[in-house]
């Protein structure tokens, strides 16, 4: 039974801080954001395109590629991709703070000849 299988977790963290001095009191503030959501599609015993077509994307994962290429009969990866943004602010030498913010993806792939 042929099987493929193809999922991406999103994950994203954000924020900031902020400290303001007003008059001898210096008042702080910070705020925080997590969020996630996974996505997946599975396939089952579905037929090959009638058209043969180049998958330009396929070229970012190069040990997906090479199990096409060579007709792995099972194939299984797990690939991470991350961003993360960290940077300070100062206005006026009077407020500092920063903002920082993450966005992660998981990519999953499982395919069964």
């Amino acid at each position: 039974m042929a099987a493929l299988t193809v999922g991406i977790v999103y994950s994203s963290d954000m924020g900031g801080n902020a400290r303001i001095p007003v008059e001898n009191v210096d008042i702080g503030a910070s705020i925080k954001v997590e969020f996630s959501k996974g996505l997946y599609i599975h396939f089952e015993n579905s037929s090959p395109p009638l058209e043969k077509k180049e998958h330009v994307w396929i070229n970012r994962f190069p040990d997906i590629k090479s199990a096409v290429e060579h007709r792995a009969a099972h194939f299984e990866s797990i690939q991470n991709i991350s961003l993360e943004l960290d940077t300070g602010i100062n206005i006026a030498e009077a407020v500092n703070g920063g903002l920082f913010g993450k966005k992660n993806r998981q990519i999953y792939v499982r395919y069964t000849a």
